[in-house]
């Protein structure tokens, strides 16, 4: 609690809308569906739209990329601690996975 009082909660929540920012628009340039919503309902978490979820899940673990399953897809949470870097390999396996899907 101090460790994250010291950091200061206004400037966690900015960081993790920015990164959730970056993602969405990482996800954008690759075509890819969110289905969270943004603008003052933006979250840290966000749903891309994919086939076939477990696979996904499992494609994505094997990466050492972790997000959560859901029905629609993958839930990708970000959080202060994550960086850009973190953000482009989890898109970068997203693109991986889908285009594996369409060889």
């Amino acid at each position: 609690v101090d460790y994250l009082s010291g950091i200061g909660i206004d400037q966690i929540a900015e960081r993790v809308l920015a990164l959730n920012m970056y993602l969405t628009s990482r996800l954008g340039r690759e075509s890819f569906e969110v289905l969270s919503p943004g603008g003052e309902h933006r979250s840290g978490e966000t749903l891309v739209r994919l086939p076939d979820p477990a696979r996904a899940h499992a494609f994505l673990l094997e990466r050492r990329v972790h997000v959560t399953e859901k029905p629609e897809g993958v839930r990708v949470s970000t959080h202060f601690y994550n960086s850009e870097e973190d953000v482009d390999a989890c898109v970068d396996a997203l693109v991986a996975y889908r285009d594996g899907l369409l060889l």
